[in-house]
């Protein structure tokens, strides 16, 4: 099929008979995020709309059929046929897909080798939109009980003719993993999907019920039956410190978990829950991610009109606690498999759209409030969501002590809104909007332990963006940038990390004698910088790729890289991880991969995300420390001087407000769910 971004281009293309105002241009652009039309999905799109459309795409030589992608959430009910362009002979075989991160690394003691595995779900065929797919797991034997790191691995294979699609795994009602699946070959593709899950590790003590949701429609023409394995897998005996985790949604025995976490305005989503009273540390983990309108968020319009997919092209993800405001970030703008163009994914997979990780909030400076015994609101917010739909779903992460604390107090010194700045330009050829935005965060708190040991918490964040979109009858692009820097401090004790998403994209469309063309180029990245008091870690992913697709021609060249450093990020002959791939017409022509990194404390990578563990002394080593290219390698670089050091000083930013202690209070704007 083709892909939103550019269905969003050609559709309107086709139906305005090639000669639309740049006015009426933008107006359907941002209609066109979703992929269905009826009134299933977020579309404005009525039926005369689709019926007139239908037509015109019948004309030109295209047909119209039923369903929708992973950019699309949909009811629990039966979708109704989902018109939408499609390939039905679908596109060339490809090798199966992959990604650039490094394998995840074992603790030494374990040879690498799990002490035991448990296969949770097997073979699941996945055909229907609402089938929910459960499995029973019970704790390995073989592992006494005892373990220190428990992975996940999702394994899937399809053939035929099928759209990306989004899925999660819970168990005991908790979110494990966020995905969304590769778009098949006729041959068949397989995939895997390996996430460390040893944060919560205590939930696996006891045996419960794993659920899969992976929302999927088999027809005659989309062919692709998804079969989904699950395992989990424990490795060395050794205990591991617990933690308590409780979800701010138990999921367990829900038929459609989706539905429950299903967010469509920007007022959020409010959450009841009760702490143990013993905590001494607080973490929200925050899974999220954007569909229908909201897929594309960063180049949405301004308009208010119904016709569009509005709320600008700015977005934060915030957490409050009783109404005050614990957290920011900024999203990843995560491109699923069918994004933009299909042919850019096909082998090398986009950054993060295998697995999503959850954005972790410290809530630590709450503490004083959480511990007392009664339920809190926590609320979390996808800022300027005004016509799609985000999936979020929290998982608190607590740790204890074998004295608790007694109290203490709460003061949050910046919680100013975002400060945020979009411009439209409209000419005769072309249509610009801009963006550019600030935001800042400060909160301190304070807890009185048992033991008589005051301990300070504090949380400082800075956040910054801009964006450029240009679109034109033929063309839509992007130029855009968001950075983030979020620090941490526990008494003397502070980490920082430092966020920066790159994302350059021009998707054109171009029909003559010869047919239609569809050009696509992509440049984005992912990169993360931990400094402070403890080890400093880098880790930098980036893609770049071009993709033509038409009715004479189909070309892709996608280009992907992976450095990690034990420290600050330098030249990259200094990473301890290099992984750098080329693909070409579906196949990878270069693999060189550099892997020599060893983990000796208490943090390491794992996928695109940071572990932590609670042994420090453990000793934890990469999967290999060989170097390994096949095809042509790189040519040999100079080491570059390292970048002078980023002013990430943790300094506090000014308080747009005088600081004062906060209470609890209710939130405003949200909406109990």
């Amino acid at each position: 099929h083709l892909p939103y971004l550019t269905r969003r281009l050609l559709v309107l293309m086709l139906a305005l008979g090639l000669r639309a105002s740049v006015g009426r241009l933008w107006l359907l652009a941002s209609v066109l995020h979703v992929s269905g039309l009826s009134d299933t999905t977020a579309g404005p799109f009525e039926e005369d709309d689709v019926c007139a459309l239908q037509v015109q795409l019948e004309l030109s030589g295209h047909s119209l059929t039923p369903s929708p992608a992973a950019g699309v959430a949909q009811p629990a009910l039966a979708p109704t046929p989902q018109p939408t362009l499609a390939l039905a002979e679908g596109f060339p075989n490809s090798a199966d897909p992959e990604v650039a991160e490094p394998d995840l690394p074992h603790p030494q003691a374990s040879d690498g080798l799990p002490c035991g595995q448990v296969v949770a779900i097997a073979g699941a065929e996945i055909t229907g939109w609402n089938e929910l797919f459960l499995g029973r797991y019970d704790p390995p034997q073989s592992c006494l009980r005892i373990w220190e790191q428990v992975v996940i691995e999702l394994t899937g294979t399809v053939a035929g003719v099928q759209f990306d699609r989004y899925g999660a795994v819970w168990f005991r009602g908790v979110e494990l993993l966020r995905t969304t699946t590769p778009e098949p070959t006729p041959a068949g593709i397989t995939w895997r999907v390996v996430k460390d899950l040893s944060d919560y590790n205590e939930l696996f003590y006891e045996p419960g019920e794993v659920a899969l949701m992976i929302p999927n429609v088999v027809t005659d023409t989309y062919t692709g039956v998804l079969n989904i394995s699950v395992t989990f897998s424990f490795y060395s005996a050794q205990a591991m410190t617990k933690k308590t985790i409780i979800p701010l949604r138990n999921l367990s025995g829900v038929a459609n978990p989706f539905n429950e976490i299903a967010v469509s305005s920007a007022s959020g989503q409010e959450n009841l829950v009760q702490l143990p009273q013993d905590i001494v540390g607080a973490r929200l983990d925050v899974f999220a991610s954007a569909h229908e309108c909201e897929e594309f968020w960063y180049i949405n319009s301004l308009s208010s009109s119904p016709s569009e997919c509005g709320g600008g092209a700015y977005r934060e993800l915030r957490v409050y606690v009783d109404g005050t405001l614990a957290g920011i970030q900024h999203p990843f703008p995560v491109l699923y498999t069918g994004g933009m163009n299909p042919l850019l994914w096909r082998p090398l997979t986009g950054i993060l759209s295998f697995d999503i990780p959850a954005y972790h909030f410290d809530l630590n400076p709450f503490l004083a409030w959480l511990i007392d015994g009664k339920e809190h609101n926590i609320t979390i917010v996808a800022t300027d969501n005004a016509d799609g739909v985000w999936f979020l779903n929290g998982v608190l992460v607590l740790s204890h002590n074998t004295h608790g604390a007694l109290g203490g107090t709460v003061e949050v010194l910046n919680d100013a809104p975002p400060q945020v700045t979009q411009r439209n330009l409209e000419t005769t050829s072309e249509f610009l909007q801009t963006m550019k935005a600030s935001s800042a965060f400060h909160v301190r708190g304070t807890v009185m332990l048992v033991t008589g040991e005051q301990v300070t918490h504090e949380v400082i964040s800075q956040l910054s963006a801009w964006s450029s979109s240009r679109f034109t009858d033929t063309e839509i692009s992007l130029d855009g940038r968001w950075q983030s820097v979020i620090t941490s401090l526990r008494n003397d004790e502070n980490t920082t990390i430092a966020y920066d998403f790159p994302l350059k994209l021009t998707d054109t469309y171009v029909e003559d004698e010869s047919g239609l063309q569809i050009d696509t180029c992509i440049q984005y990245a992912r990169k993360l910088d931990l400094s402070g008091s403890g080890p400093a870690v880098s880790m930098h992913n980036a893609m770049e790729g071009c993709a033509a697709y038409g009715d004479s021609v189909e070309r892709d060249r996608t280009n992907a890289t992976f450095f990690v450093w034990k420290g600050p990020a330098a030249a990259e002959a200094d990473a301890c991880y290099q992984r750098e791939m080329s693909a070409k017409h579906g196949l990878i022509e270069v693999d060189y991969h550099v892997n020599t990194c060893s983990w000796p404390d208490n943090i390491y990578v794992c996928g695109s995300d940071l572990c932590s563990t609670f042994h420090t002394e453990r000793r934890w080593r990469g999967v290999d420390n060989t170097m390994v290219y096949f095809g042509d390698p790189p040519p040999l670089r100079e080491a570059a001087p390292p970048p002078a050091a980023a002013a990430h000083s943790g300094a506090v930013p000014p308080a747009a407000s005088e600081a004062a202690a906060k209470g609890p209070g209710p939130p405003m704007g949200v909406e109990r769910r």
